[in-house]
Protein backbone atom coordinates (compact mmCIF):
# COMPACT_ATOMS: atom_id res chain seq x y z
CA UNK A 1 0.00 0.00 0.00
CA UNK A 2 1.47 2.98 -1.02
CA UNK A 3 -0.28 5.11 1.92
CA UNK A 4 1.62 5.07 5.47
CA UNK A 5 0.81 5.86 8.70
CA UNK A 6 2.93 8.47 10.70
CA UNK A 7 4.28 5.78 13.19
CA UNK A 8 5.13 2.29 12.59
CA UNK A 9 1.99 0.87 14.83
CA UNK A 10 -1.01 3.92 14.07
CA UNK A 11 -1.80 7.10 12.37
CA UNK A 12 -2.70 9.10 15.47
CA UNK A 13 -0.70 12.18 15.72
CA UNK A 14 -2.83 14.35 17.96
CA UNK A 15 -5.45 12.86 20.58
CA UNK A 16 -7.72 15.67 22.77
CA UNK A 17 -10.53 15.56 25.67
CA UNK A 18 -12.17 19.03 25.84
CA UNK A 19 -14.88 19.45 28.44
CA UNK A 20 -17.16 22.33 28.50
CA UNK A 21 -18.59 23.81 31.77
CA UNK A 22 -22.21 24.86 31.98
CA UNK A 23 -21.06 28.19 33.01
CA UNK A 24 -17.99 30.92 33.81
CA UNK A 25 -15.37 30.43 36.67
CA UNK A 26 -15.01 33.54 38.54
CA UNK A 27 -12.01 34.83 37.60
CA UNK A 28 -10.31 35.07 40.88
CA UNK A 29 -10.63 31.43 40.98
CA UNK A 30 -8.72 31.23 37.64
CA UNK A 31 -5.83 32.90 39.32
CA UNK A 32 -5.48 30.92 42.41
CA UNK A 33 -5.24 27.61 40.29
CA UNK A 34 -2.60 29.73 37.75
CA UNK A 35 -0.94 30.21 41.41
CA UNK A 36 -1.22 27.02 42.52
CA UNK A 37 -0.23 25.40 38.96
CA UNK A 38 3.07 27.84 39.54
CA UNK A 39 3.68 26.41 43.03
CA UNK A 40 3.73 22.70 41.92
CA UNK A 41 5.22 23.39 38.33
CA UNK A 42 8.74 21.82 39.55
CA UNK A 43 6.76 18.82 40.69
CA UNK A 44 5.28 18.17 37.22
CA UNK A 45 6.53 16.36 34.25
CA UNK A 46 5.36 20.13 32.37
CA UNK A 47 8.03 22.31 31.65
CA UNK A 48 6.18 25.76 30.77
CA UNK A 49 3.19 27.38 32.57
CA UNK A 50 1.52 30.16 29.94
CA UNK A 51 -1.12 32.69 31.13
CA UNK A 52 -4.05 33.22 29.00
CA UNK A 53 -4.86 37.11 29.04
CA UNK A 54 -7.92 38.98 27.34
CA UNK A 55 -6.80 42.12 25.82
CA UNK A 56 -8.90 44.93 24.81
CA UNK A 57 -8.20 46.85 21.51
CA UNK A 58 -9.42 50.17 20.37
CA UNK A 59 -9.59 50.79 16.73
CA UNK A 60 -9.34 54.22 15.38
CA UNK A 61 -7.43 56.85 13.33
CA UNK A 62 -3.97 55.94 14.59
CA UNK A 63 -4.72 52.02 14.08
CA UNK A 64 -5.50 49.28 16.85
CA UNK A 65 -4.48 50.43 20.07
CA UNK A 66 -4.28 48.58 23.41
CA UNK A 67 -7.66 49.61 25.63
CA UNK A 68 -7.04 49.91 29.13
CA UNK A 69 -9.41 47.68 31.29
CA UNK A 70 -10.46 47.89 34.62
CA UNK A 71 -10.80 44.22 34.89
CA UNK A 72 -8.27 41.23 35.16
CA UNK A 73 -7.10 39.88 32.19
CA UNK A 74 -6.09 37.03 33.39
CA UNK A 75 -8.82 34.32 31.47
CA UNK A 76 -6.79 30.85 31.90
CA UNK A 77 -3.57 28.72 31.75
CA UNK A 78 -1.47 26.65 29.52
CA UNK A 79 0.64 23.96 31.23
CA UNK A 80 3.19 22.76 28.54
CA UNK A 81 5.25 19.88 27.78
CA UNK A 82 7.94 20.27 25.15
CA UNK A 83 10.58 17.99 23.29
CA UNK A 84 14.32 19.47 22.59
CA UNK A 85 13.03 21.58 20.18
CA UNK A 86 10.05 23.18 22.20
CA UNK A 87 7.26 21.62 20.26
CA UNK A 88 4.65 20.71 21.95
CA UNK A 89 4.43 17.09 23.14
CA UNK A 90 1.72 17.17 25.81
CA UNK A 91 -0.69 19.99 27.14
CA UNK A 92 -3.63 20.72 29.71
CA UNK A 93 -5.44 24.23 28.96
CA UNK A 94 -7.59 25.69 31.42
CA UNK A 95 -9.85 28.45 30.68
CA UNK A 96 -13.27 30.25 32.36
CA UNK A 97 -15.58 27.68 30.79
CA UNK A 98 -13.31 25.02 29.66
CA UNK A 99 -10.38 22.59 30.52
CA UNK A 100 -8.59 20.22 27.51
CA UNK A 101 -6.02 17.38 27.78
CA UNK A 102 -3.82 16.97 24.43
CA UNK A 103 -0.99 14.54 23.41
CA UNK A 104 1.31 14.55 20.30
CA UNK A 105 2.94 11.72 22.48
CA UNK A 106 0.30 8.80 22.33
CA UNK A 107 1.08 5.33 23.25
CA UNK A 108 -2.35 3.82 23.41
CA UNK A 109 -6.10 4.60 25.02
CA UNK A 110 -5.04 3.05 28.23
CA UNK A 111 -1.82 5.12 29.32
CA UNK A 112 -3.46 8.29 28.19
CA UNK A 113 -7.15 7.75 29.49
CA UNK A 114 -4.83 7.47 32.83
CA UNK A 115 -2.45 10.04 32.08
CA UNK A 116 -5.67 12.24 31.68
CA UNK A 117 -7.33 11.43 34.86
CA UNK A 118 -3.32 12.40 36.78
CA UNK A 119 -3.34 15.51 35.24
CA UNK A 120 -6.81 17.13 35.47
CA UNK A 121 -8.40 15.65 38.65
CA UNK A 122 -6.57 18.55 40.52
CA UNK A 123 -8.28 21.17 38.63
CA UNK A 124 -11.75 19.46 38.08
CA UNK A 125 -12.20 19.00 41.98
CA UNK A 126 -11.68 22.20 42.47
CA UNK A 127 -13.54 23.69 39.98
CA UNK A 128 -16.75 21.49 39.97
CA UNK A 129 -17.22 22.93 43.65
CA UNK A 130 -18.87 26.19 41.44
CA UNK A 131 -19.68 24.25 38.15
CA UNK A 132 -20.88 21.63 36.18
CA UNK A 133 -19.80 19.24 33.25
CA UNK A 134 -21.91 20.46 30.25
CA UNK A 135 -20.35 18.48 28.05
CA UNK A 136 -17.13 16.04 26.93
CA UNK A 137 -15.66 15.34 23.44
CA UNK A 138 -12.63 13.12 22.42
CA UNK A 139 -11.08 14.20 19.36
CA UNK A 140 -8.56 12.04 17.49
CA UNK A 141 -5.89 13.53 14.29
CA UNK A 142 -4.53 10.69 12.42
CA UNK A 143 -2.25 11.06 9.48
CA UNK A 144 -1.25 8.99 6.37
CA UNK A 145 1.76 9.55 4.01
CA UNK A 146 1.84 9.19 0.30
CA UNK A 147 5.35 7.39 -0.68
CA UNK A 148 5.37 8.19 -4.33
CA UNK A 149 4.56 11.28 -6.87
CA UNK A 150 2.25 14.02 -4.94
CA UNK A 151 -0.13 14.33 -7.98
CA UNK A 152 -0.36 10.46 -8.38
CA UNK A 153 -1.99 10.17 -4.37
CA UNK A 154 -5.04 8.84 -5.17
CA UNK A 155 -6.92 8.26 -1.87
CA UNK A 156 -8.71 5.29 -2.93
CA UNK A 157 -5.80 3.08 -1.40
CA UNK A 158 -6.42 4.55 1.69
CA UNK A 159 -10.31 5.43 2.46
CA UNK A 160 -13.46 3.63 0.84
CA UNK A 161 -16.28 4.31 -1.36
CA UNK A 162 -15.10 7.79 -2.43
CA UNK A 163 -16.55 7.36 -5.85
CA UNK A 164 -19.57 9.35 -5.01
CA UNK A 165 -18.08 12.24 -2.99
CA UNK A 166 -14.92 12.84 -5.25
CA UNK A 167 -14.81 14.14 -8.52
CA UNK A 168 -12.08 12.47 -10.77
CA UNK A 169 -9.24 14.85 -10.15
CA UNK A 170 -9.34 14.41 -6.40
CA UNK A 171 -9.87 10.62 -7.14
CA UNK A 172 -6.62 10.19 -9.11
CA UNK A 173 -4.78 12.65 -6.95
CA UNK A 174 -4.06 15.74 -8.86
CA UNK A 175 -5.31 18.03 -6.94
CA UNK A 176 -6.06 18.53 -3.03
CA UNK A 177 -9.74 18.16 -1.56
CA UNK A 178 -11.69 18.05 1.66
CA UNK A 179 -14.30 16.00 3.08
CA UNK A 180 -16.60 16.84 6.44
CA UNK A 181 -20.00 14.79 7.39
CA UNK A 182 -21.48 14.53 10.97
CA UNK A 183 -24.48 13.46 12.30
CA UNK A 184 -26.21 12.78 15.59
CA UNK A 185 -25.81 9.01 16.75
CA UNK A 186 -27.46 7.00 20.01
CA UNK A 187 -30.95 7.74 21.80
CA UNK A 188 -31.40 9.30 25.26
CA UNK A 189 -28.85 9.63 27.82
CA UNK A 190 -26.30 7.63 24.69
CA UNK A 191 -27.13 10.15 22.09
CA UNK A 192 -23.42 12.10 20.81
CA UNK A 193 -22.61 13.79 18.00
CA UNK A 194 -20.15 12.58 15.14
CA UNK A 195 -17.55 14.78 13.19
CA UNK A 196 -15.37 14.11 10.59
CA UNK A 197 -13.10 15.57 8.26
CA UNK A 198 -11.01 14.29 5.41
CA UNK A 199 -8.27 16.73 4.34
CA UNK A 200 -5.62 16.08 1.53
CA UNK A 201 -2.62 18.28 2.62
CA UNK A 202 0.99 18.89 0.60
CA UNK A 203 4.13 19.63 2.85
CA UNK A 204 7.25 21.01 0.45
CA UNK A 205 10.15 19.71 1.62
CA UNK A 206 14.08 20.20 0.04
CA UNK A 207 13.87 18.28 -3.10
CA UNK A 208 9.88 17.69 -3.28
CA UNK A 209 6.37 17.75 -2.25
CA UNK A 210 4.67 15.44 0.34
CA UNK A 211 1.05 14.25 -0.29
CA UNK A 212 -0.71 13.21 2.82
CA UNK A 213 -4.53 12.84 4.32
CA UNK A 214 -5.43 14.17 7.53
CA UNK A 215 -8.39 12.62 9.25
CA UNK A 216 -10.57 13.92 12.20
CA UNK A 217 -12.62 12.04 13.98
CA UNK A 218 -14.69 13.78 17.02
CA UNK A 219 -17.14 12.28 19.19
CA UNK A 220 -19.02 14.56 22.06
CA UNK A 221 -21.27 13.75 24.50
CA UNK A 222 -23.82 15.97 26.76
CA UNK A 223 -23.69 15.41 30.25
CA UNK A 224 -26.70 15.26 32.08
CA UNK A 225 -25.78 14.48 35.53
CA UNK A 226 -23.12 16.04 37.78
CA UNK A 227 -19.89 14.89 37.98
CA UNK A 228 -17.07 15.54 40.62
CA UNK A 229 -13.64 14.51 39.19
CA UNK A 230 -12.27 12.85 36.45
CA UNK A 231 -13.08 9.02 36.80
CA UNK A 232 -16.85 9.41 36.72
CA UNK A 233 -16.64 10.91 33.34
CA UNK A 234 -14.43 7.73 32.42
CA UNK A 235 -17.30 5.30 31.65
CA UNK A 236 -18.26 8.35 29.16
CA UNK A 237 -15.20 8.47 28.19
CA UNK A 238 -14.34 4.87 26.96
CA UNK A 239 -17.82 4.87 25.00
CA UNK A 240 -16.79 7.77 23.18
CA UNK A 241 -13.20 5.92 22.41
CA UNK A 242 -14.57 3.10 21.07
CA UNK A 243 -17.53 5.23 18.97
CA UNK A 244 -14.40 7.11 17.88
CA UNK A 245 -12.44 3.67 16.51
CA UNK A 246 -15.47 2.34 14.65
CA UNK A 247 -16.18 5.68 12.80
CA UNK A 248 -12.34 5.93 11.81
CA UNK A 249 -12.32 2.41 10.86
CA UNK A 250 -15.38 2.34 8.54
CA UNK A 251 -14.02 4.53 5.87
CA UNK A 252 -10.50 2.98 5.70
CA UNK A 253 -9.81 0.11 3.13
CA UNK A 254 -8.55 -3.37 4.30
CA UNK A 255 -5.33 -2.52 3.51
CA UNK A 256 -5.00 0.67 5.69
CA UNK A 257 -6.59 -0.99 8.41
CA UNK A 258 -3.96 -3.84 8.88
CA UNK A 259 -1.47 -1.04 8.72
CA UNK A 260 -2.61 0.54 12.04
CA UNK A 261 -3.60 -2.95 13.40
CA UNK A 262 -7.47 -2.38 12.88
CA UNK A 263 -7.85 -5.61 10.75
CA UNK A 264 -5.45 -8.98 10.84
Amino acid sequence: MPWKPIHPSHAIERVRIFIRFDDEVPTKFVRKLFRQAEQNLSSTDFHQLRAKEERAIRLGPEGVLPERSDTDPLVGWELLRTNPSNQVLEAITFETNSLSYETADYSGWSSFRDRFVEVSNPVLIEVLDLVNIQAVSLEYVDRFLFEGKADEAAPGGLLADLESFLNDDALSGSVLWHLHRGWYAGRGSDRYLVNQNFDAKEAKTTNSVERSVQLYTKIEKRIRQPEVDSNVLLPHLEFMHQQAVSVFASKLTDEAKVSVGLKK
